[in-house]
C-alpha cells in the first residue's frame, strides 16, 4: 500500500476537533489529539488525521462511476 499524498493533520481550528475534543489545551494551529477511555479503564491516545477516499459507486443498469469522500480517522 502506498503512502497517501493528500493526508493532513486535523488542527485543533477544525469544527471537528471541537467536536472530538473538549481538552482547553488544544491551540488554534496545533494538530488536534484524541483520548479514547474504554470501559476495563485502558485507553488509547493519538492525532486526528484527514483525508480523501476514492470509491467505486454503483450508478444503475450495471454501470459504475466514482465518487469520493473526506474522512477523518485516528492514528496512534
Amino acid at each position: 500500500m502506498d503512502a497517501s499524498s493528500t493526508a493532513k493533520s486535523v488542527s485543533c481550528s477544525d469544527n471537528f476537533c471541537s467536536y472530538v475534543n473538549q481538552r482547553s489545551e488544544c491551540h488554534s494551529g496545533s494538530t488536534c489529539q484524541y483520548v479514547i477511555m474504554y470501559g476495563d479503564g485502558s485507553s488509547t491516545n493519538g492525532y486526528l488525521v484527514k483525508d480523501v477516499v476514492h470509491l467505486d459507486l454503483v450508478t444503475g443498469n450495471r454501470q459504475t462511476g466514482s465518487t469520493n469522500g473526506t474522512i477523518i480517522f485516528g492514528l496512534v
